[in-house]
């Protein structure tokens, strides 16, 4: 009678890799086998013909254990997926000219780069860590592509790195009397320095109210500091005196019904008049001479 005398298997696989994703074709001959994949990421597999998606890009020593009757056999082999692409920058902010270096993150099976960096000084860059300038204020996307012989990913980070705007210094004001009120208009700062023109101590009030001594003509100072630097705007306003009310009147003392006329000798630029009359028709006026 024959005899057969089987032998450990021979395993053996084969693999297709599209991006993270492989497909492997187990090659191991014989039918009554049973079979361990083990795809170096810590998960493993008992199909025959297994597809397994790698969640970062890297070199993976898969092995497959074939197992009958006689025993087990193992065979291993590289997968070189593509790369996952990732990176950090220091600092991520500042002021128009900020230096930006870049750290590559990607993983280590990565072969050569190619970085994107709108609005920086390069725009481009195939280095591993570049440096950047960015020159003007605004936010900018980078983006990097990290390549092998599998193939290639990129990662795009918007609006990652920020160069601030430099203080601009403004501000309205009203004045009532000799007291001014000031509205701060400026933008991008967080310090002010006031110099209300009459030699009082400056005000580091954001907005403050000034009361003038005297009337007269004035030049308002405006400083303002942020983390960009600083600017001045002035402007100059007029404190007018207040009005000094006085009057005379014609024809004080007469019969009943007695008719006056005042006249009015009010210095300082009025701008209105109130009259009060108690006994009189009209009890009360307006006119600048009733």
């Amino acid at each position: 009678q024959p005899v057969v005398i089987q032998g450990l298997p021979s395993a053996n696989f084969t693999f297709v890799m599209n991006g993270l994703t492989v497909s492997f074709n187990n090659t191991t001959p014989g039918a009554s086998n049973t079979y361990l994949w083990n795809f170096g990421d810590g998960n493993t597999s008992t199909e025959v013909n297994p597809v397994h998606d790698y969640a970062v890009g890297g070199n993976y020593t898969v092995t497959l254990t074939a197992t009958n009757n006689c025993g087990s056999n193992s065979i291993s082999k590289t997968v070189n997926t593509i790369p996952t692409p990732d990176f950090s920058a220091t600092p991520r902010s500042g002021c128009p000219g900020l230096v930006v270096h870049f750290t590559n993150l990607s993983t280590a099976n990565a072969t050569s780069f190619q970085w994107q960096f709108p609005g920086g000084t390069p725009a481009a860059s195939t280095a591993v860590n570049p440096t950047v300038t960015y020159p003007l204020p605004g936010q900018y996307n980078v983006t990097l592509l990290a390549s092998n012989a599998a193939g290639a990913d990129f990662i795009t980070k918007e609006q990652y790195i920020t160069v601030n705007d430099p203080p601009i210094a403004d501000f309205t004001f009203s004045v009532v009397g000799r007291t001014a009120t000031f509205t701060n208009t400026s933008t991008n700062a967080n310090a002010y320095i006031w110099n209300f023109g009459d030699g009082t101590p400056n005000s580091t009030q954001t907005n403050p109210v000034h009361t003038y001594a005297i009337p007269g003509t004035y030049t308002v100072t405006l400083t303002a500091n942020g983390p960009c630097g600083m600017d001045m705007y002035s402007q100059t306003l007029v404190v007018v005196p207040a009005p000094l009310a006085s009057f005379t009147a014609a024809n004080r003392n007469g019969c009943a019904p007695h008719t006056v006329s005042y006249t009015n000798t009010t210095t300082g630029d009025p701008l209105s008049f109130s009259w009060q009359f108690p006994g009189g028709t009209p009890a009360t006026s307006t006119e600048e001479n009733p």
